[in-house]
């Protein structure tokens, strides 16, 4: 099936996914707080007394439930990946194809309509939103619902843990101050000696932290799904309106600002209103809509491949405004730096963390860098020598690294392209003085 190379079907498969720091800490965190607020939960509210402590021990153990299996599915479900070698059956002509929709070297086939490539995957992912390191998978078509899902229940089941532990620890430290005719339990077990209320306070920091963080990754997730938007497709669209208003500037430069208007704005195709943009993503199965490739509703007035012929275009006006840099000082990849400065090592990209790499140099090495992000540049190797695409693409060439590293040089975007799409590298070099 489309999705059976992204989910983890086997005990080794799951094991791998699990053993990483991500899903080591979220576990921890998890059975920390259960386990944790269960146990107050048994002794002070003791489930056989009365029907209302029964309802209580339920709800919780309902949401523990809900945290647990929603988090395992999003990891272990995977994002869904998009086939090796994969085509639109609908184009048939290569020109078209190549002015349509990007080619993956790696997955030796087309990136399909709002699927993106993962290093760390190191697949092309439907509808790829990030790669997430506390599920250590990406957020994809496959696993949108059931991560989203995740992002309400944990917040819930936190706030519910940090109002029981709360109160546990407050009654015992203002214990002297009640009656002994308490309701609550009197007996020493029950109360709280110096290290458990330390375990408590850790715990109830470990709650309200999960619910601030995660609840705030909710509300960004929701205005996602009710705009039908990933957050690579807000940057795509960001970048788009930014292409057509450089565009229209350059076409009406002559102008009046009366009669020049205003810059267009690019129209996105899979935004169907509120309602069905969130029936695209939530539904009782929590299972995803489609096959994630090719049969996306669109928005009135809208192309199957608007999306991808604007990511064409932006990758072609990426390369225009290219730049060539030789490496004068190596760098092997280190996380931090520190020989660089203080501030290149302590100032990365976020990216850097979550889903792109280092590129290792050395002195002599030439590249072509398409971005920047204060002390750092993001760049491509150019090969000296005749190689395939695929060998180029399987090398680690593209990556961050230190500016330092590298002195700039003109270039024309004509060897920018050649450069992007796996040339030899043959580019007018001049220095810049």
């Amino acid at each position: 099936t489309l999705f059976q190379d992204s989910s983890c079907r086997t005990a080794k498969q799951r094991l791998r996914r699990v053993l990483h720091w991500g899903p080591l800490i979220a576990l921890f965190i998890i059975f920390y707080i259960a386990i944790y607020t269960s146990r107050l939960l048994l002794i002070w509210w003791p489930p056989l007394k009365s029907h209302s402590n029964l309802l209580h021990v339920a709800v919780y153990a309902l949401e523990y439930y809900l945290v647990m299996s929603t988090y395992l599915k999003a990891m272990f479900w995977g994002p869904g990946f998009v086939p090796i070698g994969w085509r639109p059956i609908d184009l048939t002509d290569d020109q078209q194809l190549k002015s349509l929709l990007q080619w993956c070297s790696i997955c030796k086939g087309y990136k399909a309509p709002r699927s993106h490539h993962c290093s760390r995957c190191g697949r092309c992912v439907t509808k790829m939103d990030h790669h997430c390191p506390w599920i250590n998978a990406c957020v994809g078509h496959r696993n949108h619902a059931q991560f989203t899902y995740f992002l309400l229940f944990a917040p819930l089941g936190c706030l519910h843990s940090a109002v029981i532990v709360s109160y546990c620890v407050y009654y015992t430290l203002f214990y002297p101050f009640y009656h002994q005719d308490s309701e609550f339990p009197t007996e020493d077990y029950a109360m709280m000696n110096l290290w458990e209320v330390l375990l408590a306070f850790f715990c109830l920091g470990l709650a309200l932290g999960t619910t601030i963080a995660v609840g705030a990754l909710f509300f960004v997730q929701l205005k996602s799904i009710l705009r039908n938007r990933t957050g690579i497709e807000f940057w795509i669209c960001d970048k788009a309106d930014y292409r057509l208003e450089c565009r229209h500037d350059s076409m009406t430069a002559h102008l009046s600002i009366d009669e020049a208007g205003q810059p267009p704005k690019f129209q996105y195709p899979y935004d169907l209103g509120r309602m069905r943009n969130f029936k695209q993503v939530i539904n009782w199965s929590g299972r995803p809509v489609g096959n994630g490739l090719d049969d996306w509703p669109l928005a009135p007035d809208c192309g199957k491949y608007d999306l991808t012929k604007e990511q064409v275009l932006q990758k072609a006006h990426k390369a225009s405004t290219a730049v060539l840099a030789s490496v004068i000082r190596a760098y092997t990849g280190t996380r931090f730096p520190i020989s660089f400065g203080l501030r290149t090592a302590c100032c990365q990209p976020c990216s850097i963390w979550i889903e792109e790499k280092r590129l290792s140099l050395s002195p002599g090495q030439r590249l072509i860098v398409t971005r920047a992000h204060g002390e750092w540049l993001y760049g491509q190797l150019l090969l000296a020598d005749e190689q395939s695409q695929s060998a180029r693409d399987a090398s680690a060439s593209r990556g961050w690294f230190p500016k330092k590293c590298a002195m700039e040089h003109w270039i024309d975007s004509a060897a920018a392209t050649a450069g992007d799409n796996g040339g030899n590298g043959l580019v007018k070099d001049k220095k810049v003085q």
